[in-house]
């Protein structure tokens, strides 16, 4: 069976652009799951594929698109006012972000 190792080096560099902030104790426990997921993938690699047809979507289906026209919608008059706060045409909320330091 083909070993698939996750070294600290790779496993760094995954923290890293998945943007996440990890503990030491945290990285401690999720690499040995995340390690345990690779085997499980790499028993793929086994698998003798020579006779199976490349495809890029399993299913068969495919999109079904309309065409983009122009119709007449809700007037913007109309749907901001039942709105308490407004602002240039706009519906004002209270904002839910924190700004990301950098």
């Amino acid at each position: 069976m083909t070993k698939i190792s996750l070294t600290s080096d790779n496993f760094a560099k995954l923290i890293k652009q998945a943007n996440l902030t990890l503990s030491a104790d945290q990285q401690d426990k999720i690499r040995p799951q995340l390690d345990e997921a690779l085997q499980a993938i790499g028993v793929l690699k086994e698998l003798d594929t020579t006779k199976v047809k490349n495809t890029s979507s399993a299913s068969g289906l495919t999109n079904v698109w309309r065409e983009d026209i122009v119709q007449p919608s809700f007037p913007q008059e109309l749907a901001l006012s039942n709105s308490v706060h407004t602002r240039n045409g706009y519906f004002m909320v209270t904002a839910i972000f924190e700004p990301k330091d950098t």
